[in-house]
């Protein structure tokens, strides 16, 4: 909200912080979504372009606010989110007891091609996939 009056840029910030603390709502659940991961001015300012943006559409089309309900991001995205976790669970892994995050765990494979780990060791997945080297059993 870089543009436009700045008296109304203050106004809708102010609705959209009462907004935010009116219990069981739709902007109160985007509030708390986006605050989660964005922080709280952020936030504020997605719920005050919401509120603008829902004030538009009801001037022009002389329609009633109708609220969500603090339930909808719950109900859109539930089939997205059960496509995400099947395929989490179907992706290929592989173990890796050399890594140097340590340990024999199962992980995925990384997206890049070198991985930093702990110690600041540079190892690439070529080399985290091989296997240990283990010398021949007369060569102490």
């Amino acid at each position: 909200m870089r543009k436009g009056a700045p008296w109304l840029k203050t106004t809708l910030v102010q609705c959209a912080r009462a907004a935010a603390r009116k219990k069981a709502s739709y902007f109160q659940a985007q509030y708390h979504r986006l605050r989660a991961r964005r922080g709280d001015k952020k936030a504020i300012g997605a719920v005050a372009a919401s509120i603008l943006t829902t004030a538009y559409h009801m001037l022009k089309y002389g329609t009633l606010y109708e609220d969500l309900g603090p339930d909808y991001f719950d109900k859109r995205g539930k089939g997205k989110h059960v496509h995400r976790l099947i395929n989490r669970l179907q992706k290929p892994r592989i173990r890796r007891p050399n890594h140097p995050c340590g340990g024999c765990r199962l992980m995925s494979l990384p997206t890049s091609n070198r991985h930093i780990g702990p110690g600041a060791r540079v190892m690439d997945r070529q080399t985290a996939a091989r296997p240990a080297r283990v010398p021949p059993a007369g060569s102490f």
